[in-house]
């Protein structure tokens, strides 16, 4: 297990305000950072992988640099943003070209430049030529060679920029990182979804806190796994409707769900030292009518007390009596914190996904048939109900055709039936199963 490091990493990099979330959203083509006037929005590392002029590599939005980080999560974006920097095999330095020259952009291009790495200066914000003409006379005294004026709003001078990049990569020819398997980590703020992940990749690069909200974009983590790509995407924490929520709270929560949606498996976090509630009974529906494979995953472990052989059991049926209805969904038992149960957690998510592909031939689902057996009618003008074929169409889930000789509804414990012999006899651990009827002409 190890993170996928083979592409080389360009890192957007400015105060705060500089407009590096706009330039990433408009070169990555998916709106994933969110952008906002209020300085200090992103605060994870926001990464997409482009492809231009037949090179590859990962686009990292960082957060702002600025020179006072005054709270715990403040000082922790800094740090995110100094790693990311670091590990940078180009520097795309982003300037607001409407503000004037600030002592910290001085600062910042001075750090940049003891780090021995490759910095393009980007002049964002230029939408006009006159504009650009005004700039480039102050922007030069940062000392970093060429103006790449552009705008991350509407596009203009952004395929230049990817040019210069490229250029500064030496035309290596790097391929994108195939993704096996997407899984989504959800549940409710604060149950530990960014310490998980940190634990997976083994680096601390999703920021942790004890304060909820902390993760406020989607950001996607490549590691691999028993040689397979598993595509990690952290959540921000859902909670109930708020009517006062703030509009970047209520953009992560809609980034959130599409994030769910594009998965193909959803880890579902809960606390193991907080009773389920209602708002976790609702994420775990989200999952659901996505049609996700889902995994139920109760972190924190390591803080229940008094722990016995029966403490387990307990906690599963307590799971089983308030959601039946993801009887088919495996438990595991974790801790984050201590990296406990990791390598297991792995193995789970690559036997679901199997699951998830199982195609069944005609014999195996003939001897599904033959195995149930169905009530006869009470009257005779309602014959028994007769099971003519079935048949698989699809995987991802697993979805399967149902021939009867009604034209009648078909009751939906007969429905239930048929996917409960399908679970019994074949390991469909971890999937939904999507059962439709096609009725006798």
């Amino acid at each position: 297990m190890h993170m996928k490091n083979s592409l080389p990493r360009v890192v957007l990099a400015g105060r705060t305000n500089a407009g590096k979330s706009t330039l990433f959203n408009t070169l990555s083509g998916v709106t994933q950072s969110i952008v906002s006037p209020i300085p200090g929005t992103t605060r994870d590392l926001n990464v997409s992988t482009i492809t231009w002029r037949d090179c590859s590599f990962e686009l990292i939005d960082s957060g702002g640099l600025d020179a006072a980080a005054i709270g715990l999560i403040e000082q922790k974006v800094q740090a995110k943003a100094q790693d990311a920097l670091l590990q940078a095999d180009v520097i795309v330095f982003v300037i607001d070209s409407q503000q004037e020259l600030t002592a910290l952009d001085f600062t910042i291009a001075k750090n940049l430049k003891k780090m021995n790495t490759p910095i393009i200066l980007a002049a964002n914000k230029a939408d006009n030529t006159r504009q650009k003409q005004r700039l480039a006379p102050e922007l030069y005294k940062l000392g970093l060679g060429d103006l790449h004026a552009l705008s991350g709003l509407n596009g203009t001078g952004t395929g230049d920029l990817l040019d210069v990049v490229v250029d500064r990569l030496q035309k290596k020819d790097y391929q994108p990182v195939r993704s096996d398997v997407r899984v989504s980590i959800i549940g409710k703020t604060n149950v530990g979804k960014s310490s998980l992940i940190n634990a997976l990749i083994g680096q601390d690069w999703a920021i942790t806190s004890h304060l909820p909200h902390t993760t406020r974009e989607p950001r996607d983590s490549n590691i691999q796994f028993d040689g397979k790509n598993i595509t990690l995407v952290d959540t921000a924490g859902l909670r109930k409707h708020d009517a006062k929520a703030g509009r970047i709270e209520k953009i992560s929560a809609g980034k959130t769900i599409h994030a769910i949606r594009r998965s193909d498996i959803s880890l579902f976090i809960t606390d193991a030292t907080v009773p389920l509630s209602s708002q976790d009974l609702a994420i775990a529906h989200l999952a659901l009518e996505s049609r996700n494979g889902i995994i139920i995953v109760v972190n924190k472990w390591d803080a229940i007390p008094d722990k016995h052989p029966q403490t387990i059991d307990l906690f599963i049926n307590r799971y089983q009596h308030y959601m039946p209805w993801l009887s088919w969904a495996p438990i595991i038992f974790i801790s984050a914190e201590q990296k406990q149960r990791m390598h297991e957690l792995l193995k789970l998510i690559m036997s679901v996904q199997e699951a998830r592909q199982r195609r069944l031939g005609p014999e195996e689902l003939k001897k599904i048939l033959s195995h149930i057996s169905l009530p006869r009618g009470r009257v005779s003008k309602h014959p028994p109900t007769k099971l003519t074929g079935l048949v698989q169409t699809d995987t991802s889930p697993p979805t399967f055709l149902l021939s009867t000789n009604r034209r009648n509804p078909i009751n939906a414990a007969i429905i239930n039936l048929v996917e409960k012999q399908l679970r019994a006899q074949y390991d469909f651990n971890g999937t939904p199963i999507n059962i439709n009827v096609r009725k006798r002409n």
